[in-house]
């Protein structure tokens, strides 16, 4: 098919196609074309019977030989974040998934479906302890996971698995902060946070990569953020679980 697009002296722009678009299935085309093609039933019985099994038995083989290397393994650093297969509060499934910090391997994932539980806010949760539980039973020694700062799972950490040492991803926490703050600038009296709202994400970023895993050294972190009149601003923040669950702004 040959498509031209057309555009004059005034801007006018016009499309000439040389045949109809016509937005089909391949079936419809096949039908037309009086040529065999399988139906919606056979394409579903020969991916159940053939494609879910292999994909399965790859996946399996591949969670084994990873396992094996971590039961093996002193220390192992985890990172673990759930996803909805849609935004908002609609969500049908969700998936929480567990890294490797030193290979980048994913090593487990739950897949939960909203029937399961109360509504779709608690499918982080309730997929998080199955991988967790899933590791253990393997015989692997979780030394540390890495999450975001979903709170049922920060309460899930502190009873179920005292343990492991449990932190808060960098990324989630720097994003949190920078939208608090954000929040907090749009106030009145505080308009003199806002340009400064980076510079207090850069400086957490680098508490947290020099601060060699200290939550002494991390979660009494303060950083000046200017004055306002005789007292001073300051912004401070706490980004173990294991010392302070949340953050403190000093304004």
């Amino acid at each position: 098919m040959l498509s031209i697009e057309l555009t004059c002296h005034s801007g006018h722009k016009q499309t000439w196609e040389s045949q109809p678009v016509l937005k089909t299935s391949i079936s419809c085309l096949a039908s037309c074309l009086n040529l065999q093609f399988f139906t919606d039933s056979v394409f579903y019985d020969t991916q159940a019977k053939y494609l879910f099994p292999v994909a399965n038995e790859a996946w399996e083989a591949e969670s084994r030989h990873q396992i094996n290397k971590l039961t093996s393994r002193e220390v192992v650093n985890l990172s673990g974040d759930g996803q909805c297969d849609s935004p908002g509060h609609s969500a049908k499934y969700g998936t929480y998934t567990l890294m490797d910090e030193d290979t980048g391997n994913v090593i487990a994932f739950n897949v939960v479906q909203v029937s399961e539980v109360s509504s779709s806010n608690v499918m982080e949760k309730e997929g998080f302890p199955h991988c967790i539980e899933l590791l253990e039973r393997k015989g692997v020694k979780i030394s540390r996971v890495a999450t975001d700062r979903h709170v049922s799972i920060s309460s899930c950490m502190s009873k179920d698995y005292p343990h492991i040492n449990h932190q808060y991803d960098v990324w989630h926490l720097s994003k949190w902060v920078v939208k608090t703050l954000t929040q907090k600038a749009k106030q009145k009296g505080c308009e003199e946070l806002s340009p400064r709202i980076q510079s207090i994400s850069n400086h957490l970023w680098w508490s947290a990569a020099t601060c060699n895993g200290s939550p002494t050294a991390a979660s009494k972190m303060e950083v000046s953020a200017g004055s306002r009149g005789q007292q001073a601003q300051m912004v401070r923040i706490h980004f173990f679980p294991s010392v302070q669950s949340q953050a403190h702004f000093i304004l």
